[in-house]
């Protein structure tokens, strides 16, 4: 019996489909070769922006507490935090601003004492142009640091520029007579009344749907300020008291206990002639209300003599 097959199966490739193929296969190749392109044109993006990204900066917004962490460096990065030697805290003054270099990027704070604290490097100068001393670590309380873009060079303090004065004419000379030194008394020299302080006054929030403070009574006591805010709450306005307080040049801080809560009150005398209102709130009591900050600006009304 023949083993042969009696159907043979022919394969036949016609030159259209041949040409066919060509495109498709040079179209696949094309394709592949222009998604090679974008991924490496986007990764040569991706470099450039991360070399040019700006580092985390901070600088405290007033008065805040720093603590020298010692033993917080290896290799460039931080250590476990048990291996840490950790300094005594000591405070910062309102009228300072000091500048910061985060040590981890993204920052990451961590809790120190109960405290949330964020390691950083301290700027060398004021001026932040001179760079950051990244062989020391300190910690700086967190909720008191603001972070910036960029690096922003101290303003030199405003100069007054005092018109020339004019010199007073000689005083007419009088005859030594008796009537003369009988009649002419002496006069008291002129004095000149102080400069009121450009916070006294009151000042209205131009948000009228705020949650926070609505307006504020500043009046001047000798060199201290009287400070009376009023907050949103219904169907009248919650009455704060009154605090006094010392300012130091455009900013003041007020602390005020209202018993379920602390409220930490930042006042800055913006240049346009606002005033700029930051109002964190911890709350203390047994409910579930979440600390907030609120920052506000407020306008002149009425100036108080």
């Amino acid at each position: 019996m023949s083993n042969t097959f009696p159907y043979r199966v022919q394969l036949v490739v016609s030159g259209k489909f041949f040409v066919l193929f060509l495109i498709a296969l040079s179209l696949l190749g094309g394709g592949y070769y222009w998604y090679r392109q974008q991924q490496e044109a986007q990764e040569r993006q991706r470099l450039t922006q991360e070399r040019f990204k700006a580092p985390p900066y901070f600088v405290n917004r007033g008065a805040t507490i720093i603590r020298n962490c010692g033993r917080c460096l290896g290799l460039g990065k931080l250590k476990p935090q048990p291996d840490w030697k950790i300094g005594l805290p000591t405070e910062i003054a309102a009228t300072e601003q000091r500048w910061f270099l985060a040590v981890e990027d993204p920052p990451m704070p961590v809790t120190i004492s109960g405290v949330l604290m964020l390691p950083v490097h301290p700027a060398y100068r004021d001026d932040p142009s001179f760079g950051f001393d990244q062989n020391r670590v300190v910690l700086v309380l967190y909720q008191d640091l603001q972070r910036k873009p960029w690096i922003e060079k101290p303003q030199p303090p405003p100069v007054d520029p005092q018109p020339p004065q004019s010199q007073p004419p000689p005083p007419e000379p009088v005859e030594a007579t008796e009537s003369a030194d009988r009649d002419v008394a002496p006069q008291a020299a002129p004095t000149r009344a102080p400069a009121q302080s450009p916070f006294v006054g009151e000042w209205k929030n131009i948000d009228s749907t705020t949650t926070s403070l609505t307006r504020l009574l500043i009046t001047s006591d000798g060199d201290k300020l009287l400070v009376h805010p009023w907050a949103k709450c219904l169907p009248v306005e919650c009455d704060w008291g009154t605090a006094a307080v010392e300012p130091a040049g455009k900013y003041f801080l007020i602390l005020w206990d209202h018993k379920d809560a602390y409220h930490r009150q930042e006042v800055f005398l913006e240049d346009d002639g606002r005033l700029r209102v930051s109002v964190q709130t911890r709350y203390i009591d047994k409910s579930n209300h979440v600390d907030t900050e609120i920052v506000s600006y407020f306008t002149r009304s009425t100036v108080t003599p």
